[in-house]
């Protein structure tokens, strides 16, 4: 027996009353671009300047002021000045040749010069004086039993006197000291310390611990927060 509703006529097809359908456009997103700042100008930012600095292939000392008082010295050997020490001075290895620095520094007029053992693989040393220190001048000697071999001399020069200059570096700026209102911009353009700063300076080292480290403040920007 055939099935009732197959003798249903079929349903009508809508009309669409003769509307006309305009296609749309695909929506194309637009990229927003990035801002450029001036963060990858910033010293503290640029990774080339966070790596170690590779060995200088050569005899190398240098003495970097920090003020009058107080100043590093940094020396390096070329591989053949540390390989001919032994015949130098006559020792069966290396390993048994020890190093001392020679400070030699006028203070107060009086040449004066002060002697530091050297520990093995050093390569620097923090000197620190009571008073102000002048033409200062940097030595390193290898020994072995009594007989001494001159390795290394920096070039005499005087330490700068006793001011502080309040300019800074534009690429050393980090930008919580100008939105706290530490560091402004002279009529002249260079950037200097404001006066909010210096009326907070005694509170800043026991409030700001997450901004500075080590001993001198702006001194470094191995602490500063990314």
């Amino acid at each position: 027996m055939a099935d009732p509703d197959s003798k249903k006529p079929a349903p009508k097809k809508k009309t669409t009353d003769n509307k006309k359908t305009i296609p749309s456009e695909p929506i194309v997103k637009q990229e927003t671009p990035h801002r450029k700042t001036n963060q990858s100008t910033l010293i503290y930012n640029d990774p080339k300047f966070l790596k170690p600095i590779p060995p200088v292939e050569k005899d190398l000392v240098k003495v970097l002021v920090r003020n009058p008082r107080e100043a590093f010295v940094f020396w390096n050997f070329d591989p053949k000045t540390i390989g001919s020490l032994p015949k130098e001075l006559g020792a069966p290895s290396l390993d048994q040749i020890h190093f001392k620095l020679r400070i030699q520094y006028s203070k107060e007029t009086i040449a004066k010069e002060d002697w530091y053992d050297l520990s093995a693989f050093t390569s620097s040393y923090y000197c620190k004086w009571d008073s102000p220190v002048n033409e200062i001048d940097a030595s390193v000697f290898a020994f072995f039993g009594d007989r001494s071999f001159f390795c290394l001399e920096a070039k005499t020069g005087n330490l700068p006197g006793a001011f502080e200059s309040f300019q800074l570096d534009e690429k050393w700026i980090h930008p919580n000291w100008i939105e706290w209102g530490w560091v402004k911009q002279s009529p002249s353009g260079h950037f200097v310390f404001s006066e909010d700063y210096f009326s907070t300076e005694p509170l800043q080292f026991s409030t700001t611990s997450e901004v500075f480290g080590g001993s001198s403040g702006f001194g470094s920007h191995s602490h500063i927060i990314q």
